[in-house]
């Protein structure tokens, strides 16, 4: 990473946080149009970077923004008191948000941008670039019935896509799709969380994609070819697929709680992400099992010490974060 780079990936976080800071509608806007130049500037100054993804983020984040304007434009001529203006504007921030987080039915640019992209720029993408428009848009949008179905209807949708068109690439784009439900639905309960999420998600994402980047490689079998970053790769993917124990599954064990919380008038709706979400885990069992049987060089089942050590250490993390956000409940 150069110091161009470095520069801008500092500006855009600085820019997430005065988004979380800052109540005047206006300075957010233009802070969110800021970090999006910044964003397709980063996208250019990569090595290896293909032009074709900056032009389409380019495009679709022109196109929402245009849309989000012209709409506040016409909606100043009209009654904002009235209910059924309220509601049109509502879904109308609903599909600006689905349209630039790349969500069904607005998942097809996003699945192209990665299959076309380095390892470097899918990190990118999927963290910062996630982050930014979800702290904008869920601050204009509200929890009802509307948005938790197609929120939900995300969820199932990409769970099923991924275990018919798999490669690595489509695996982390709807994966990304998959836990902006996630992201959202943290961010307008609790911000804290929401915060304690994205710094561990880029952690576990920046791990993955360094070891795939190192390898330079998206096919499984050339993984197989380095022991410790066999290893390594295994146990990232498990914390990245929130399985129970693991100390990324906190997270979604206090999201459903809270949820829950919140309204329990719609549990139906929990439990279909909950199947989608353990339709997706399946996907994550299944590469994992590729690992198992695919290179027979190596004996799975003696772990050694240093694995034993970080197990251990990642035991007491999970120990300690499952504390944390118990004290933040009270």
């Amino acid at each position: 990473m150069n110091k161009m780079m470095k520069f801008n990936f500092f500006l855009m976080y600085i820019s997430m946080i005065l988004l979380l800071m800052m109540n005047n509608f206006m300075m957010k806007w233009i802070i969110y149009e800021f970090s999006m130049i910044l964003m397709i500037s980063m996208l250019n100054i990569m090595k290896n970077s293909t032009k074709m993804i900056s032009i389409l983020y380019y495009s679709i984040s022109s196109l929402s923004s245009i849309m989000f304007m012209f709409f506040l434009i016409i909606n100043n001529y009209l009654n904002l008191f009235s209910n059924i203006n309220l509601k049109f504007l509502m879904n109308f921030f609903m599909l600006i948000l689905f349209l630039k987080m790349s969500m069904f039915p607005f998942h097809n640019w996003m699945i192209f941008c990665y299959e076309k992209s380095s390892w470097q720029q899918i990190f990118f993408l999927s963290t910062i670039m996630k982050f930014i428009p979800i702290v904008f848009f869920c601050n204009f949008l509200n929890f009802w019935l509307n948005l938790i179905i197609l929120l939900i209807l995300n969820s199932i949708f990409m769970s099923i896509y991924i275990n018919i068109n798999f490669s690595f690439k489509k695996l982390f784009a709807c994966s990304t799709s998959f836990n902006n439900v996630l992201m959202i639905f943290i961010y307008m309960i609790n911000m804290k969380q929401f915060i304690l999420f994205i710094i561990m998600y880029s952690i576990i994402l920046y791990f993955i994609m360094n070891l795939l980047f190192k390898m330079n490689s998206s096919k499984l079998y050339i993984i197989f070819n380095y022991k410790f970053m066999n290893y390594m790769f295994k146990l990232w993917i498990l914390i990245y697929s929130m399985l129970p124990l693991m100390l990324s599954f906190m997270l979604k064990w206090n999201f459903l709680y809270e949820m829950i919380k919140f309204n329990k008038f719609i549990l139906y709706l929990y439990l279909l992400y909950l199947l989608s979400s353990l339709l997706l885990m399946w996907k994550y069992l299944i590469i994992l099992k590729k690992f198992m049987y695919m290179n027979n060089n190596y004996i799975y089942l003696k772990i050694n010490k240093k694995m034993n050590l970080f197990v251990f250490l990642f035991m007491n993390l999970f120990i300690f974060l499952f504390i944390m956000f118990n004290f933040m409940n009270n």
